[in-house]
């Protein structure tokens, strides 16, 4: 195997992990955004619920007003369960963008390098170019 085929294979595969990194960090930004959702519309059920809750508060019996109670404290453990879950998510879509960071500086920086490579190259190739023409020119001028 060739430098060049190594760079290249060391190169694809920096590549690949960056794309498989990049998808990812992709599915975890959708499942936080799914999670902020639920969280968002547990909420807003809640403040719907106390609102219709408050407007009905005239007679009713104290076994109506505990289940009432009861409900929302359900939902208060709910929406606290939920900002766990969307906190975590957060933590994991952090750890996932750093793995990708990573992987996108590795891939960057043998693109860099390969292209230094074939700059240098194609530097060489020009210099040997040029010597053979400057032979070439000594000896039609002998």
């Amino acid at each position: 195997m060739t430098k060049k085929n190594g760079l290249r294979t060391i190169q694809t595969l920096a590549e690949s992990t960056e794309t498989t990194r990049s998808r990812v960090v992709s599915d975890q930004q959708r499942t936080l955004l799914e999670e902020e959702r639920r969280l968002e519309q547990l909420e807003s059920y809640r403040r719907e619920y106390q609102t219709l809750s408050s407007r009905s508060d005239q007679a009713v019996c104290i076994h109506f007003v505990r289940g009432r109670r009861g409900f929302v404290e359900k939902l208060n453990d709910g929406i606290k369960n939920q900002r766990g879950v969307v906190a975590r998510a957060r933590e994991q879509l952090e750890r996932y963008l750093a793995h990708w960071r990573e992987a996108r500086t590795k891939a960057l920086s043998l693109q860099k390098f390969a292209d230094r490579l074939a700059t240098e190259d194609s530097r060489r190739a020009a210099r040997r170019e040029q010597t053979e023409q400057d032979d070439i020119g000594r000896r039609t001028t002998r």
